[in-house]
């Protein structure tokens, strides 16, 4: 009990899942949402604040005249600019006590940690500047003292801790022997390739980084679904064959399934094929182009029967419970293996009484 309010901050795709949950637990709390119909003001100040980090970018004015018992930054690696006027605005949040929340606290560097801290505890680890040097020079010796100077600020409760109360997650990875039309093309692009960069990657690398780049994305392409090339009027891939053979089963026994991939024009073909092939199987989507993602989370969730989410892996990295899925499909591994388990993490998840299955499909 305060006379002052809380705030939180967090992506506005994770607003929802914050007012459901603290209508949940705290029934009688009065919440608020800011938006420009919904402002900060002395009647309504009070209780607890949701903002997304753009509308409190977009109200950063109002934040001088207003103070707040606890300021949550939630993903607060997203701040991690210290240059951003977003973090500038968080920066500028008089409050009491202030608590980052992160399940990602390092995305490239020790860096990231730097601005968060700025946010917490202004001085704590010294000049930018300083702190740079000190981990580009000697990073052996910093990463040490860096550990030991946040460990009393930090609190982690990881996976192995709570192994009890989670249920087991069984992970196996399907290897999948591309059709001789795949192998093909995939063959022509690594020939012509190597006859234009050579075969010394880092030389390659040096001169031609882009387009290097573009052709592993291809590639990635090509082992998925003919139909993701450019121009291309052929939609097939050996992945999807795989993916519909096993919906066949699992359809019949009332199961639910979450299918990743990055490629989200991939995940219109697999729509298009599971509409062809299993129409009574009831289809959800999730990626960067869905406005309300609260509707499809809630419909697959709430459903009694067998249903599929087809999810782009960045758009469900963030603020998605989806552990009522029984079986999770990766398409198509990512490149870096932390924002894989964070998908399937919107599945494997506390709440969850039975196994999650994952499958990891992956060309020869």
């Amino acid at each position: 009990k305060t006379d002052l309010p809380d705030l939180v901050i967090c992506p506005a795709s994770v607003v929802p899942v914050w007012v459901n949950e603290a209508q949940s637990f705290f029934p009688a709390l009065k919440i608020n949402v800011l938006s420009k119909d919904n402002l900060f003001n002395e009647e309504n100040h009070k209780g607890l604040w949701i903002a997304s980090y753009t509308q409190l970018r977009r109200h950063r004015i109002l934040l001088d005249q207003f103070n707040f018992r606890y300021a949550v930054l939630d993903e607060a690696q997203l701040i991690k600019n210290p240059k951003a006027k977003v973090t500038q605005t968080c920066l500028s949040i008089s409050a009491r006590h202030r608590v980052a929340l992160s399940g990602t606290p390092i995305e490239n560097s020790a860096m990231d940690l730097w601005t968060i801290f700025r946010f917490l505890m202004p001085g704590l680890l010294g000049p930018r500047k300083e702190f740079e040097n000190s981990l580009s020079v000697d990073p052996e010796k910093a990463l040490p003292l860096l550990r030991k100077q946040i460990s009393p600020f930090v609190i982690r409760r990881v996976k192995r801790e709570v192994a009890k109360e989670l249920p087991p997650k069984i992970e196996t990875e399907i290897a999948c022997q591309l059709s001789n039309e795949q192998k093909s093309i995939y063959k022509k692009f690594t020939e012509e390739a190597l006859n234009t960069h050579g075969e010394n990657l880092s030389n390659a690398f040096a001169s031609s980084s882009t387009h290097i780049f573009a052709l592993l994305v291809r590639l990635r392409q090509i082992c998925c679904d003919l139909g993701l090339l450019p121009d291309s009027q052929v939609i097939h891939g050996i992945k999807g064959d795989i993916l519909l053979d096993r919906l066949e089963d699992l359809h019949l026994s009332k199961s639910k399934i979450l299918v990743f991939s990055q490629f989200t024009k991939y995940l219109d073909i697999l729509e298009k094929r599971i509409h062809g092939d299993i129409p009574n199987l009831s289809t959800f989507k999730l990626t960067g182009s869905t406005r309300d993602r609260a509707k499809p989370v809630s419909e697959f969730e709430n459903s009694r029967e067998s249903c599929l989410m087809l999810a782009s892996l960045k758009a469900a990295g963030l603020g998605v419970n989806l552990k009522s899925a029984d079986y999770v499909f990766l398409m198509d591994p990512w490149w870096n293996p932390a924002v894989e388990e964070q998908a399937i993490d919107r599945a494997h998840r506390l709440g969850r009484e039975q196994p999650t299955i994952v499958y990891r499909l992956v060309a020869k």
